[in-house]
């Protein structure tokens, strides 16, 4: 199965500013991939790196419609993998439904505003 091959997959986190890399002297921290809280493998056969892998593959697709997980659940996945995972999505269940309501939005933009002042405080300073 094509997302076992993603097992142990890191990102890559380089140390230097983007616009100042010297490509001699390539540094950078490796990270493994999480899930989200709100969502968990689809299937015991894979780990959590690799269903995350699965994920941002599905994401970063340019003919995908959108990642939705797997619909079959886990008891009918594991007994047989192969017949029952839909390729085009990514090996991973919602744990509880998502429900994003006008207040989760706002405190993400806001949030999103404070990153971007800080931002620009740090660019004052050593910029």
């Amino acid at each position: 199965m094509w997302a076992k091959s993603l097992e142990g997959v890191q990102t890559l986190i380089p140390t230097m500013v983007a616009d100042k890399v010297n490509v001699d002297i390539a540094e950078y921290l490796t990270e493994s991939l999480h899930l989200a809280g709100k969502l968990e493998r689809a299937s015991a056969s894979l780990n959590e790196q690799a269903t995350a892998a699965t994920l941002f593959t599905c994401i970063h697709n340019p003919n995908q419609l959108g990642a939705f997980g797997q619909k079959a659940d886990k008891d009918k996945i594991d007994g047989n993998i192969l017949l029952h995972v839909n390729p085009e999505q990514p090996m991973m269940t919602v744990r509880k439904p998502i429900n994003i309501v006008h207040e989760d939005i706002s405190a993400q933009e806001k949030r999103v505003l404070d990153a971007r002042k800080r931002l620009q405080e740090v660019l004052k300073h050593f910029g």
